[in-house]
């Protein structure tokens, strides 16, 4: 642990086990609190160790989260900072309320979800479910991605732009309420809408089709590259 320019007597510290669950917090006495890793340059940098495969419980209250090199259930939250998880693997839960998200390197499932931020996203995944509110979303589904479950794709307010493999198998549909469409993927085309006082709207099949995948913005443009 590394306090900084802080005291290690303006924070108190609690970690207990209970079978294989293990708990750890560092909570400032003003009761202000965080889990796990978290730090800037005033704060202090909390590093933990784990088994490379285990269960993992997050959260940060304020400050940024780094999360690498784990395979399990991760559930992960940050309150005020940026998220940056790479090199994981299993079922991904990211939440982050006001600060970006950077996934690198990643495997299994994901669900993500931010308020106020930037998210790159990068990753061999089987289903995907990501919402931002306000920024910017790229998503890349890497080479071997095989959607298993329905997945989708929507920011409220910012530009989407979502990278698929060639040989991605799946029901595309691609929708903006108020920006332009730009899939450069063929499509056996389903159904095309872009009268102005709807959006635009295309759906169609790639590879002979398969589980649905919905790529929504409401406010900014929606681009869809080929790996």
């Amino acid at each position: 642990m590394e306090w900084n320019d802080r005291r290690a007597d303006d924070y108190t510290i609690t970690e207990f086990q209970s079978g294989d669950h293990v708990n750890f917090e560092l909570r400032e006495k003003h009761g202000f609190g965080f889990h796990i890793t978290i730090g800037n340059h005033h704060e202090p940098h909390v590093t933990v160790e784990t088994p490379s495969t285990a269960d993992l419980e997050a959260r940060s209250a304020d400050g940024g989260m780094k999360v690498n090199g784990i395979q399990g259930d991760l559930q992960l939250r940050t309150s005020d900072g940026s998220m940056d998880v790479s090199d994981v693997s299993g079922s991904l839960h990211l939440t982050s309320s006001d600060g970006s998200i950077r996934v690198h390197n990643a495997a299994g499932t994901l669900e993500s979800r931010s308020s106020d931020g930037s998210v790159h996203i990068e990753g061999r995944f089987t289903g995907v479910q990501v919402h931002t509110s306000d920024g910017g979303l790229d998503l890349t589904l890497a080479e071997g991605s095989h959607l298993t479950s329905s997945s989708r794709v929507e920011s409220s307010d910012g530009n989407v732009t979502v990278h698929l493999p060639r040989s991605l198998a799946t029901d595309l549909e691609i929708r903006s309420s108020d920006g332009h469409i730009d899939c450069k993927l063929p499509l056996v085309m389903e159904g095309y809408d872009s009268r102005s006082d709807s959006g635009h709207s295309i759906r169609g099949r790639l590879n002979g089709g398969g589980v649905p995948l919905a790529i929504h913005t409401h406010d900014g443009n929606a681009v869809i590259e080929a790996l």
